[in-house]
């Protein structure tokens, strides 16, 4: 994969073959990521190509970072990621780094086509230790519990807490609310309280 950037668009290249997916699963999500680009605001509009029927070029709109986020900033994403997850979207690796705040608005970038990739000629997982969920690390698939399971950690992190380390009976828990539901218990910060390691 190759990364180029310019005043409007930050851009990957990917080789088709260093993707471990079937080629009509990779252009559903990029369908998928496009549309939702278009119609949730915490999504920078995605668009991609195929070309020479081996490469993938996929483009993000650039957002300038300030790092002017609030509490409040994380209102408006935690609708969007909702809305993304009921449209069947997974980002899959939410953490510090695939959030830019600019503005006072946090926007999801570093959308990946397949979660699987050849990576420095090994096959490997796209997603962090930070934000892989143990549920969904124990059957081997993604879920919107690995989103909601980031979103916790990042939101816990800009509001103070240390960074928490989930149990499985804390993920069950997560399972069962949506993004919006998280954000209101870490700001109420009592009636959740992981176990830290």
């Amino acid at each position: 994969m190759q990364r180029f950037r310019n005043d409007r668009w930050f851009t990957k290249r990917y080789q088709l073959a260093d993707l471990y997916c079937q080629l009509d699963q990779i252009e559903q999500r990029c369908i998928l990521m496009r549309s939702c680009s278009n119609s949730i605001e915490s999504i920078p509009q995605i668009d991609f190509i195929f070309e020479n029927s081996n490469e993938l070029f996929i483009s993000q709109h650039y957002i300038e970072k300030d790092n002017s986020a609030t509490f409040n900033s994380y209102q408006r994403l935690a609708i969007d990621l909702d809305l993304m997850h009921k449209a069947g979207l997974v980002h899959g690796d939410l953490h510090p780094r695939n959030l830019i705040i600019s503005h006072g608005r946090c926007y999801i970038i570093d959308f990946e086509p397949c979660y699987i990739q050849k990576r420095y000629n090994i096959r490997a997982r796209m997603s962090s230790k930070f934000t892989w969920s143990e549920l969904d690390r124990k059957e081997n698939k993604l879920t919107s519990l690995t989103d909601k399971v980031g979103f916790y950690k990042v939101v816990s992190l800009f509001h103070g807490s240390d960074q928490p380390t989930l149990t499985l009976d804390y993920e069950k828990q997560l399972k069962e609310l949506n993004c919006q539901n998280i954000l209101e218990i870490i700001g109420n910060n009592n009636s959740f309280n992981p176990k830290m390691d």
